[in-house]
């Protein structure tokens, strides 16, 4: 009986061993794409006067992938924070969407600068409510 009870305890201490790893695991690999969707941004940003409307559609491509690897990462991870990302992805989203394509750069600047300001703020709060390393 000793011998089956001490078995369970080492059979539990193994799954729970493997859990906080694939935990962590998760963790690592979702702050990670958290923080390569926020350089995602930052580059955007950085478009100025001399960038085209095909830089920033491009950056914006570059801004989904980087969410989509984020998404994927993030399972396993709190579902509260996850919600509140796909929250900010979602208002940044409607924002970039809503650039004209005959809109100047200058206008396409100012929606670009706004919504990856007020998204980067929201990658920051995701990342305080996860201990990324």
């Amino acid at each position: 009986m000793k011998k089956l009870i001490a078995l369970v305890l080492a059979m539990a201490f193994v799954v729970a061993a493997c859990s906080s790893t694939s935990t962590e695991e998760a963790v690592t690999a979702y702050c990670d794409d958290l923080g390569n969707l926020k350089s995602s941004l930052v580059s955007m940003t950085d478009l100025d006067i001399g960038s085209t409307l095909d830089d920033v559609n491009n950056a914006k491509e570059e801004v989904k992938k980087a969410y989509d690897k984020t998404v994927e990462s993030a399972q396993g991870v709190d579902d509260a924070v996850l919600k509140e990302m796909e929250n900010a992805t979602s208002e940044w989203q409607k924002a970039v969407d809503a650039i004209a394509s005959d809109a100047t750069i200058e206008d396409a600047l100012v929606t670009v600068q706004a919504a990856d300001g007020a998204y980067i703020v929201a990658i920051d709060a995701a990342l305080s409510k996860v201990t990324c390393k």
